[in-house]
């Protein structure tokens, strides 16, 4: 079927970049992000992804800092959220790897029960873009991640080429 020489195809790429458009707009001109997260706390991992996951993002969940690693070098995920307190590869050498990976940027949160000073000082001058102790406030977490976010499309609007990650259609909330 052809609609002014548009194939079924195109209407519905057409269609479905409408329905995005709207629910871009809708939601104050968010980006969805690609999030890995790393930490060995199941149960706060698994709060965090709901609460990510209901805002447009991509979420995984990660228990193994050397999967995560290997993981963040081929995947390209926008934010890791990373727990300094975890087996194998530590949070700082984690932190000190990722910011090591040529041509990529990628925005590190710590979440953290570690709430000293000097560990907090020593995680920012690794280059880390935000820190947040235990006990988890999820509304906090979700706004400095919407502030990382208003951040890159600061940063995006301001390129030339800067292309958009839409949110994907099973992302599209259906309230927004």
């Amino acid at each position: 079927m052809t609609l002014y020489n548009i194939t079924t195809p195109t209407l519905y790429l057409l269609i479905y970049i409408c329905v995005v458009q709207h629910s871009f707009a809708k939601r104050c001109k968010r980006l969805y992000m690609r999030i890995f997260i790393l930490n060995e706390n199941e149960l706060s991992s698994s709060l965090i992804k709901k609460t990510l996951d209901r805002n447009g993002h991509e979420v995984t969940i990660f228990n193994d800092s050397v999967e995560f690693y290997d993981q963040v070098v081929t995947q390209n995920p926008d934010l890791v959220i990373i727990d300094l307190l975890i087996s194998y590869i530590t949070g700082y050498d984690l932190i000190n790897r990722i910011r090591a990976i040529k041509g990529k940027y990628i925005q590190i949160i710590v979440l953290s029960k570690v709430n000293a000073g000097r560990v907090i000082e020593e995680a920012f001058r690794l280059g880390v873009d935000d820190y947040i102790t235990f006990p988890l406030r999820i509304a906090e977490l979700d706004a400095r991640i919407g502030r990382l976010n208003r951040y890159n499309l600061n940063k995006l609007s301001k390129s030339k080429s800067g292309a958009l990650r839409l949110l994907k259609a099973d992302h599209v909330p259906m309230n927004a």
